[in-house]
């Protein structure tokens, strides 16, 4: 939600997502957030 809001960074989520390992788990609904855009 705070990257839709425009409150957080596309990429620092994704760099969050890798740091954890779960990237691949959230693939899907982070590039959904890129077609509501």
């Amino acid at each position: 939600k705070l990257v839709e809001k425009g409150d957080l960074d596309p990429v620092k989520l994704k760099e969050e997502l890798d740091n954890w390992g779960l990237f691949e788990q959230y693939q899907d609904r982070f590039f959904s957030l890129f077609k509501k855009i």
